[in-house]
């Protein structure tokens, strides 16, 4: 954690607005220290509560990534928020309170729970994240500097970087968070698992993780899978920034300047180093690892409660879409498991509906898996019941994609992690844990 000494609070009594002491003003030592905190955590709050359009935040957890939020901050200890954790977030302002504190500096917390909080999660299921930690984010700050309508802090436990600029408008501060969210949102309508873009003339496939805020382009060289990634951000000048920089061959990546999305095309363009480039669809990957179906096949669900089975919490995504057959809308349902080693059937594999509180349910299909050339496809077994009609859909039509001919690509995305991608077009795959 960074050490704030530099923000002593003899300085920190001399805060924004005010003109630094010269050497021998010694006015301040006529003080007492609490005075001097009381003073300086009034002058932080006259700051921030005094911008008229509120603030554009930026937080930099210590885990990576890059967030946005705007906030407006009154002198009552309220706080409103957007953020770019979604677009619903974008739109749909949250009140919360925060307080100004003297700590080892003077501090800024975010004292009830809101958007901001969210990163510092310990349980995945509400936004993503690791378990105990979630992004390894903070919700309190010391004040670091101040520099013209631009203020910088630290997170207090992690480390985590929060920047505030002043909000220019109204409709600045509203268009501030929606510049990430826009772009996933356009992102998601490139319908297929498999996105591709040439830099500098080399083929590389594109990934993008919206929760770790994470672009990955992996490309072959010597004829070998090799990846590069790096947080980025949205900037307002529509300009994609690696906060990282990575290097393809001779060229180096800061920035994807200009990118905008053509709704029409399905297509992604920009400019790196000055050369256009575009984010496309791509039905199959750049270079395919035919050892993960073996490990798909062999290396079943560690967990106990699991055992031998593999998990999917939503089903297939479909065109991006996640949950695409909408299988959680069926009542009472927690998972889809996938059963290799079924030997009901004769060698069947099993896709279970199941239920944590009943069980497996009386529906869902038995079907035979083979391999070639490191494609896994099933044949249709048979099935353990017919779906109420309310459900069909969703039964079925998992059901159906389960045993489209051509199979899937066996990807692994962990160590215990595999997505199966349709090998016909690549806009449908279903992810397993």
């Amino acid at each position: 954690m960074k050490t704030h000494f530099k923000l002593l609070y003899i300085s920190l009594s001399l805060l924004i607005g005010l003109t630094a002491c010269k050497k021998n003003d010694t006015s301040v030592f006529n003080k007492t220290p609490n005075q001097r905190e009381a003073e300086a955590l009034k002058n932080y709050e006259t700051l921030i509560a005094g911008a008229p359009y509120g603030w554009k935040a930026t937080l930099f957890p210590a885990g990576g990534g890059a967030y946005s939020f705007s906030m407006k901050f009154d002198s009552s200890g309220h706080v409103n928020m957007l953020s770019d954790l979604d677009f619903t977030k974008s739109t749909t302002s949250q009140q919360s309170s925060y307080r100004l504190r003297g700590q080892m500096a003077p501090s800024l917390l975010f004292d009830t729970y809101s958007y901001i909080h969210l990163l510092s999660d310990p349980t995945p299921s509400v936004n993503g994240g690791a378990v105990g930690v979630g992004y390894t984010s903070d919700f309190e700050f010391a004040f670091d500097k101040v520099t013209g309508d631009s203020v910088t802090l630290i997170g207090n436990k992690n480390g985590s970087k929060l920047t505030l600029v002043k909000a220019s408008s109204q409709e600045n501060y509203g268009a501030f968070v929606k510049l990430n969210a826009t772009f996933f949102a356009s992102f998601n309508q490139i319908r297929t698992y498999f996105k591709r873009t040439t830099i500098n003339g080399t083929d590389c496939d594109v990934h993008i993780d919206p929760q770790l805020r994470q672009i990955t382009l992996t490309y072959i060289s010597q004829n070998n899978s090799t990846s590069v990634s790096s947080p980025f951000y949205i900037d307002e000048s529509a300009n994609l920034i690696f906060l990282t920089p990575v290097t393809i061959g001779s060229a180096t990546l800061t920035a994807i300047k200009s990118i905008k999305f053509d709704q029409t095309n399905r297509v992604f363009t920009g400019t790196i180093n000055s050369n256009a480039m575009q984010i496309k669809e791509a039905i199959a990957p750049l270079k395919y690892d035919l050892t993960a179906v073996s490990a798909f096949t062999v290396n079943l669900h560690p967990d106990s409660h699991f055992k031998d089975a593999w998990v999917s919490d939503n089903g297939f995504t479909v065109d991006n879409k996640i949950d695409g057959f909408g299988v959680n809308a069926i009542p009472g349902l927690d998972y889809i498991l996938y059963y290799p080693l079924t030997t009901t059937k004769e060698n069947g594999t099993k896709i279970g509906f199941y239920s944590n509180a009943a069980g497996f349910f009386p529906y869902g299909p038995e079907i035979i898996p083979s391999v070639s050339n490191g494609i896994i496809s099933f044949t249709f077994w048979g099935s353990y019941g017919t779906p109420p009609a309310a459900i069909a859909f969703a039964v079925n039509s998992t059901t159906t994609k389960f045993i489209d001919p051509k199979g899937f690509y066996v990807i692994a995305t962990g160590s215990n992690t595999y997505d199966l991608v349709s090998v016909a077009d690549a806009r449908a795959w279903i992810s397993f844990y």
